[in-house]
């Protein structure tokens, strides 16, 4: 699962209907020729979707909450159903969860009508079991923690090219 914390720093002021949403997703994806170099292409039916906060701290489904001074709660952004993992399952209160399938470049918004909107990029994906050995995991870290260790094309070439 991929989780983020969400953390009130005020010593005083409570955080009231605190709420989740990733409001976007690109494609990260290999250079065919050269797999060490990525583009982003942007995903165009991707609505903002609503997540849910991880159940070890709310009720199932629950998209709002409130954040006392100091404290951190955690909002469950995606997790694998599956045991080869591979597919990230958005954690939208919905019967269909939105899927993904690789790596992606999501921006996570968390709001309240106590402070200012909190903005960040993260870069997610559900890796497989692989071959080697090596077990299915989630990588979720900011965009730019990723990009440290990546090669990021200016944009995706057409078809043309």
């Amino acid at each position: 699962w991929a989780e983020l914390e969400v953390t009130n720093s005020s010593p005083s002021q409570l955080l009231r209907d605190v709420e989740v949403k990733v409001m976007n997703l690109e494609d990260v994806l290999r250079k065919q020729d050269d797999p060490t170099k990525h583009f982003l292409y942007p995903v165009q039916l991707f609505n903002p979707t609503a997540v849910c906060w991880s159940e070890r701290f709310a009720p199932p489904n629950q998209l709002r909450m409130m954040i006392p001074p100091g404290s951190t709660s955690l909002a469950l952004i995606g997790f694998s159903d599956d045991s080869n993992g591979m597919w990230t399952v958005f954690n939208a209160p919905a019967p269909n969860k939105p899927r993904y399938l690789g790596g992606a470049r999501i921006e996570v918004e968390v709001s309240s009508p106590d402070s200012t909107p909190w903005k960040r990029a993260f870069y997610i994906e559900c890796h497989p079991n692989y071959t080697d050995g090596t077990r299915a995991r989630f990588e979720f870290v900011e965009w730019d923690a990723w990009l440290a260790n990546h090669e990021l094309l200016s944009n995706y070439p057409d078809k043309k090219s």
